[in-house]
């Protein structure tokens, strides 16, 4: 009975003895930086007969580092790399993966500047520029006019002017931007099935 006791002691003496010397691992938890895309949307336009490559002004940060890329047009894959040559009008979409499961995506507003064309039957001259705040868009004919939009390089939409809003006198428009803040912006016009963008800097 006494061995039992004392095996019973040492028993919980060496429990306590190994329980005190365990050694307790620590590892720390390192969150990665949050995956962010931007811009999350831009304009852009090409020469007639020319093209434009699309991601290079696409900012992608944080997430794991592992992105993989996906341009499309609609439900067509036109390619997995992190930029995009394009020769034709539409609204493309990247998306973008950073491998554990976090996406965005950057949508790409393609327009032919048939502006740059003399030979267009919509040709299109935005002047003075830079403008100080006036600014006058001379087509060659204003049939089909429907909306006119003013953007920033971003594609951040900062004025839309349609029906009585746009002012225009034998086929010239007149804007009047004096309360937009300095810099770059883009004249994007929607008239009939053409879109035509000028870019115009404001001082």
């Amino acid at each position: 009975m006494r061995i039992q006791k004392l095996y019973l002691v040492l028993f919980f003496i060496f429990f306590y003895l190994g329980a005190k010397s365990q050694t307790v691992l620590k590892i720390p938890f390192i969150q990665p930086a949050a995956f962010t895309v931007s811009p999350s949307s831009i304009y852009t336009t090409y020469p007639v007969g020319g093209s434009v490559k699309l991601g290079l002004d696409a900012s992608v940060s944080g997430g794991s580092g592992a992105y993989s890329y996906q341009w499309t047009l609609g439900e067509v894959i036109l390619g997995t790399e992190s930029t995009l040559t394009v020769d034709k009008i539409g609204n493309y979409t990247l998306l973008i993966n950073d491998g554990k499961g976090c996406q965005s995506s950057i949508m790409y507003y393609v327009s032919e500047n048939t502006a740059l064309s003399e030979t267009s039957e919509v040709a299109m001259i935005v002047y003075p520029n830079p403008s100080q705040g006036t600014v006058y868009i001379q087509l060659k004919t204003v049939d089909g006019l429907e909306k006119i939009t003013l953007f920033t390089p971003d594609g951040k939409t900062v004025a839309i002017y349609s029906g009585k809003t746009i002012r225009y006198e034998n086929n010239r428009i007149s804007l009047d931007l004096k309360n937009k803040p300095k810099g770059k912006y883009f004249i994007s016009i929607l008239l009939g099935k053409e879109t035509l963008t000028k870019a115009i800097l404001l001082r």
